[in-house]
């Protein structure tokens, strides 16, 4: 594990403090660039990406105090629930308790002209520094993923969907998939839901058992590192063995539902965020 700030030829870079990506699109990432330069604090522990999330929001004042929070530190619009979020999620991981109840106490509903907050994340939230508020986000969630697990198991069922290990994955399951299996593929609840989730409830104070049960049931068999998250069984030797692929491999699913471009990379001489992070996880999930 190891973070190169300096090194700019790496799947994963950093320019500015900001984690982006070499994928040769014209913005490198920038649009996500929140949630990774936030997922980069947790696997490095180096603090100028921390204190970079800062430049991700500022108070503002109309009629009273609420805070914007953009998808770049140069303030591009249209910030999405989840990347509030994972600005949450730094900040909780951080145990840094003052920004966390700066940023709840300010966050309006309305997060940007295309999102609002849902009812789940404005629980987890205050949940995050109120016990009774994170016993009604577990409640939802209990109920959503009672019904979610069978729901995605079916369709997966109905899409003939199999999973495959990275070193049987080809890119050509995602241009080979049926018109139905790309329908069905919609309907599922998407990797990256539970992505999110999976962190949310990591950094809560009372972590939710039965819900990381049930949650743990929805994710694949080889994304190690919601397992991890989840409190699943992940030997050392499935991390030690583990390629970082394109894409982010760990917020989507190796079987017909994935659209995404994803491939092995080539060995990382640093700045490798998709393993760094499952070994930082793995370590400190049986530290404790």
């Amino acid at each position: 594990m190891s973070l190169k700030p300096q090194n700019k030829t790496t799947y994963y870079y950093l320019e500015d403090n900001v984690m982006l990506v070499n994928t040769g699109d014209w913005d490198k990432g920038r649009g996500d660039c929140l949630g990774r330069t936030a997922l980069g604090w947790i696997a490095y522990k180096w603090y100028p990406l921390l204190q970079r999330l800062h430049d991700f929001y500022e108070v503002k004042e109309n009629g009273k105090k609420y805070i914007q929070v953009y998808r770049t530190p140069d303030k591009l619009k249209d910030v999405s629930r989840d990347h509030v979020s994972y600005l949450l999620i730094a900040f909780a991981y951080a145990e840094n308790e003052v920004h966390v109840k700066n940023l709840i106490g300010l966050l309006p509903w309305k997060l940007s002209e295309r999102y609002s907050m849902t009812v789940d994340l404005w629980l987890w939230m205050k949940g995050l520094q109120n016990k009774w508020y994170s016993y009604l986000f577990t409640s939802l969630e209990f109920f959503q993923l009672l019904v979610g697990l069978p729901w995605n198991k079916l369709l997966l069922w109905l899409m003939g969907a199999k999973e495959r290990h990275q070193k049987d994955w080809n890119i050509e399951i995602k241009w080979n998939r049926t018109n139905r299996q790309k329908a069905l593929s919609k309907l599922i609840v998407p990797e990256y839901a539970l992505h999110n989730l999976a962190w949310q409830m990591y950094v809560m104070k009372r972590k939710p058992f039965l819900c990381r049960k049930l949650a743990l049931g929805m994710v694949g068999k080889y994304n190690y590192l919601l397992r991890v998250l989840l409190g699943g069984r992940v030997t050392w030797g499935e991390v030690v063995d583990y390629q970082s692929m394109s894409s982010y491999r760990w917020s989507t699913r190796l079987d017909e539902t994935n659209d995404r471009h994803l491939e092995i990379l080539k060995p990382q001489e640093a700045n490798d965020l998709e393993k760094d992070l499952l070994i930082e996880m793995w370590c400190e999930r049986y530290r404790k």
